[in-house]
């Protein structure tokens, strides 16, 4: 009986975590969601394993969620997650504008170097905007995912 309420526990903690980090702090953890608020799994799943006490979380965990008691607080899709609009803080637009930081950081792949020095910053992929951080450490933390 004490090893189910030892299960009950690290999933009630994990959903908590991830309310935390999808509904009201993605950028905290160096995340972007889309349009939409969908996290990619693979990079909440990178993201998770930086942090002390959620290494080993993959992505079956929280497909388990819509499981039970926090079925309601997550919305999943074949590669994407994020907190359901009741249980989000984040309303559109995901950030407030502010005054830009004096400096600002971009996390490049090493083979797309070369093409940033030549042509500058542009989106690529899904997303029509470029992630920039507002920290060294955040850009090396995001960069560290990608290559």
């Amino acid at each position: 009986m004490a090893g189910m309420q030892k299960i009950k526990q690290k999933r009630d903690s994990l959903a908590r975590f991830l309310l935390y980090v999808l509904g009201h702090r993605p950028d905290e953890f160096g995340l972007v969601p889309d349009e939409d608020g969908f996290v990619p799994f693979k990079e909440l799943v990178q993201a998770l394993s930086e942090e002390d006490g959620w290494k080993n979380v993959r992505e079956a965990a929280i497909r388990d969620l819509k499981v039970g008691p926090d079925a309601d607080d997550f919305e999943i899709t074949d590669k994407a997650v994020r907190a359901a609009p009741a249980a989000t803080q984040l309303a559109p637009p995901l950030y407030e504008w502010t005054q830009a930081p004096r400096l600002l950081y971009h996390a490049a792949r090493n083979k797309g170097y070369p093409v940033i020095l030549e042509k500058g910053l542009m989106p690529t992929g899904q997303r029509p905007f470029v992630i920039l951080a507002d920290t060294p450490d955040m850009a090396l933390r995001v960069g560290r995912r990608r290559d």
